[in-house]
């Protein structure tokens, strides 16, 4: 692996929009960051590099060593990008560096390349095969493992893949590990892809591989590399111009309102999006944040609402703290029975920014389909959707007995609210 040191060092970048050189990121001494187009893109009449970066020659300039937030959504969270930090031993603030350190083969259709490069073709961190006996997952996780070159979003653990015998040579993947945020993580998120199938709309493809050890892992189908090339993605944060440390900071109408905005089918996207938030309440997923929910461009041009990815049970996460507290019943908040006031809730509150996280009823969410815009009648026929498609069992859920009755308990305290 090269000496990422290097980009500390480097004064200017430039960014390649499906291969094609668009614009500049320029650090100085006395301005910050200054992001502009290329005049010859420009007057070629080359595509926006993200919706709150239109395509004039209007520079952008930022304070220290930030970047728009759109690049800045780029970047990994949480240990990964402490690992990237110390790799290329710089600040945390020095945004500049640390994408130029991991940009070159990023979520979406752009490259981030020291002026003067070409780039480069950045291989899978690893290989997925049918038998792994070999490999240990935890040799990859993100401390102390390799550093990706590939900068992936989030917090989980993860790192850019290969499938071995796969025959389309032009898919790629995100191989998740179970990071220590709750027990089978991975095996939820595929329990809950497979459940969410049944919610008629995209879901990302995954299986369940195995290391030597017998650990899982989730390999997770990239959605923005296609046949055609590389897809242009925002996730909602980037939509609405927050960096990833605002992610929990917007209201799920205003998340809901920018993915759908960018999409031609409106109204589709509109019950995909209320789908997939009605989705992660009534299936304990407290961490549907601005980041989770991204649009996808299509070789034709059309920007839809991208399969729905990250689908995990958080409330599991709290229950087993509970129980490591020794609350009774398992759950930290205090939770009581038929009482849904100290539930964990929604990462996001539904009916504005003043709005509720938990405690929500039926009547809550049929107004926040009508701030969608959907006719009441599809509202109910939606609900009754995701009630069926969101069903859980004990044999079903990967975690200890009690703490799978638990989540049950809280799960059933919710469909109850929103049931006819």
């Amino acid at each position: 692996m090269k000496n990422l040191e290097y980009a500390k060092n480097v004064t200017q970048a430039v960014i390649y929009k499906k291969g094609r050189a668009a614009a500049t990121l320029t650090r100085s001494p006395g301005l910050g960051v200054v992001f502009s187009y290329l005049s010859g893109y420009l007057h070629a009449g080359g595509p926006a590099i993200a919706s709150t970066l239109p395509a004039l020659d209007v520079p952008v300039t930022l304070g220290h060593g930030n970047v728009p937030a759109f690049f800045a959504g780029l970047l990994p969270e949480g240990e990964r990008l402490a690992k990237l930090r110390w790799a290329v031993k710089t600040t945390i603030s020095d945004e500049f560096s640390l994408l130029l350190a991991a940009g070159e083969n990023p979520i979406g259709d752009v490259q981030i390349v020291a002026a003067g490069e070409k780039p480069q073709i950045i291989p899978a961190l690893l290989t997925v095969t049918k038998t792994m006996d070999d490999i240990s997952f935890a040799d990859f996780a993100a401390v102390p493992g390799p550093v990706d070159l590939s900068s992936l979003p989030g917090l989980q653990d993860k790192v850019t893949a290969s499938y071995r015998h796969d025959k389309d040579p032009t898919r790629a993947y995100i191989l998740k590990f179970n990071d220590g945020s709750h027990e089978r993580q991975v095996e939820t998120e595929f329990l809950l892809l497979n459940k969410a199938k049944a919610l008629s709309i995209p879901v990302a493809e995954a299986r369940l591989v195995y290391d030597g050890a017998g650990h899982a892992a989730l390999l997770v189908s990239r959605f923005d590399r296609s046949p055609s090339g590389s897809l242009a993605v925002e996730d909602c944060g980037q939509l609405m111009g927050l960096v990833p440390g605002r992610k929990y900071s917007v209201p799920s109408e205003a998340v809901a309102a920018a993915a759908v905005k960018m999409c031609a089918s409106q109204a589709l996207a509109a019950r995909n999006i209320f789908l997939q938030f009605l989705f992660a309440w009534l299936t304990g997923n407290g961490n549907l944040h601005a980041k989770n929910i991204s649009v996808v461009q299509q070789p034709s041009g059309e920007w839809l609402v991208a399969p729905a990815y990250d689908l995990q049970c958080t409330l599991a996460s709290e229950i087993e703290q509970g129980f490591a507290a020794g609350v009774p019943g398992g759950i930290l908040t205090e939770l009581l029975d038929g009482d849904p006031s100290r539930d964990p809730g929604m990462a996001l509150p539904v009916g504005g920014s003043a709005g509720a996280r938990t405690g929500l009823n039926r009547n809550d969410w049929l107004r926040f389909g009508r701030t969608l815009h959907i006719p009441e009648r599809l509202v109910a026929k939606c609900i009754d959707k995701a009630l069926a498609a969101s069903h859980l069992t004990m044999a079903e859920l990967p975690f200890e007995r009690d703490v799978s009755a638990a989540v049950l308990r809280v799960l059933a305290i919710r469909r109850a609210a929103i049931q006819r």
